[in-house]
């Protein structure tokens, strides 16, 4: 069983190359073999997922990416590993989500086929989905994300739902509602449903909100969004939970931030106010070369793996 690594930054200040030099200035280094590269990724790897440098494996697989997309081969072909190292299949996802083109597409849906194990595929999912929020993913890309979120198996799905969940797709956040509601969903899961939920979808998903601010087990960052989105839009149906984690709430940030948004809330009870959320159909959409966001999930195995 796996986990999902919620808010990390992968994308943590990658050097800036200069093309030109003016005088005095030297000549930039010629650049390094791709072979040497994928040494000294693997040599991160080694060091094991408590010493991981992230931010030196996403440098190292932007510099890969730089003289070609086919130079992040060896690195992806690493998902296909069948006896490969699961915690050096996360970090492949980690550090090439940055790096990833839509020249690595079709790859990356090779890789979610039914001959590979589910963690591969599940990976791979989560390098497709990366692709759909920069809006790179063609309409092949598109299809198989559709299919892999009814996916036979549970890790392949629930890792595809939640990608998908972050990119905004309908069918998507109506699938990670109803995961939340599951028993067997895993409290990394069910962070990720929370910090992965798009703006527009919250004031329909009070009440998954309203939990979340009670579920001591989510990360501090899920129910620090649900508090504050409930704060912003919540109505009276929240109240009672909002209060009773100011009441009983042992995290002192998160008990100010409670009692904050319940007396919002209650002043806007009181008034007669109703939240409307922001139309966000009617702003522009990013770039096309817009970063993915920080909240991608991310797969890790679990301690029990």
């Amino acid at each position: 069983m796996r986990f999902h690594i919620l808010v990390f930054s992968v994308l943590a200040a990658v050097p800036l190359v200069l093309w030109g030099c003016g005088p005095g200035t030297p000549p930039p280094s010629p650049p390094e073999p791709p072979e040497q590269l994928v040494a000294e990724w693997k040599a991160v790897a080694q060091a094991g997922k408590d010493q991981w440098d992230i931010p030196k494996a996403a440098e190292i697989a932007q510099k890969l990416a730089a003289q070609g997309p086919e130079k992040l081969n060896p690195l992806l072909d690493l998902l296909a590993n069948a006896g490969g190292n699961e915690e050096d299949k996360v970090l492949v996802v980690m550090s090439v989500m940055p790096a990833i083109s839509q020249a690595h597409e079709q790859k990356l849906i090779e890789l979610t086929g039914a001959q590979y194990d589910p963690y591969t595929r599940a990976d791979a999912a989560h390098l497709l989905g990366a692709l759909l929020q920069r809006r790179l993913a063609t309409e092949k890309g598109l299809s198989r994300m559709n299919e892999l979120i009814a996916d036979p198996d549970v890790h392949v799905r629930n890792a595809s739902i939640l990608v998908m969940e972050l990119a905004g797709d309908p069918t998507a956040v109506a699938k990670a509602v109803e995961l939340w509601a599951n028993p067997e969903t895993t409290p990394n899961e069910r962070t990720s449903i929370v910090l992965n939920m798009p703006q527009r979808a919250v004031l329909s998903n009070t009440k998954l909100y309203a939990e979340a601010v009670l579920d001591t087990k989510l990360s501090e960052d899920a129910r620090r969004r649900a508090i504050q989105d409930l704060g912003m839009i919540g109505d009276a149906t929240v109240l009672d939970a909002l209060k009773k984690c100011a009441e009983t709430e042992t995290n002192p940030a998160l008990k100010d931030m409670a009692q904050a948004a319940a007396e919002a809330v209650e002043a806007r009870v009181k008034q007669g106010l109703v939240a409307v959320p922001v139309d966000t159909t009617a702003l522009p959409p990013p770039p096309p070369d817009a970063a993915a966001p920080q909240t991608a999930p991310a797969p890790a195995p679990s301690a029990g793996s």
